[in-house]
Formats: C-alpha cells, structure tokens, sequence
C-alpha cells in the first residue's frame, strides 16, 4: 500500500464529507489509505479489509466497515463497482494521484 499524505485543506472543506454523519468523517481520513495512488482499492473481502484497519482499533466492527463504505458512497465520496467477480471502490476525488513526488 502506498504512502499517502492527506491535503487537510481539501478535508477540512469538503461539502460532501460535512454532510456526513459526525462518527463517518474521521474514519474517512482512517480508510484512506486503502487506495492506490489513483484512489483504487479491492473490496471483494471486507473481512480482509477490516483486518487491516482495524488491527488497533478493536472497537471498530465490521458492520462499522459496512457502514462507513456504504455512507461514503450515499455521500458521493466513494464510488463502488464490480468487475471480474470483484467489488472495487474509488474515492472520487483522486483521480490524479495524490501522491508526493519521489
């Protein structure tokens, strides 16, 4: 998984993440991560995905997961789609990369 450095600035004043429930919009910054340098990450096993987030935060359950993908799309932060017998996400928004320069 990539290095990735979050802009706060587009975070902080995001209109789509404000629309969120209070308790989505840390964990949004939390899942980021999960995304290639393009904003594209694997969905098919969100048991696999939740062992990798939550390692340490054992209060955050997989229906919490569930939960936070499906708002994220309610929301248009995420966009999910299925390819291959596979279920990808997007985060909308990363479409360039936002990676740092090597």
């Amino acid at each position: 998984m990539p290095s990735r450095l979050v802009d706060g600035d587009a975070v902080w004043a995001s209109d789509k993440l404000a629309r969120c429930p209070e308790e989505a919009r840390a964990d949004y910054v939390w899942l980021l991560p999960l995304a290639d340098a393009y904003g594209n990450f694997e969905l098919t096993n969100l048991r696999v995905v939740h062992g990798r987030v939550a390692a340490i935060r054992p209060s955050f359950s997989l229906s919490d997961l569930e939960s936070r993908f499906q708002t994220y799309g309610d929301f248009g932060l995420l966009f999910v789609w299925e390819s291959g017998g596979k279920r990808f996400g997007h985060w909308v928004g990363i479409e360039n990369g936002r990676l740092p320069r090597p």
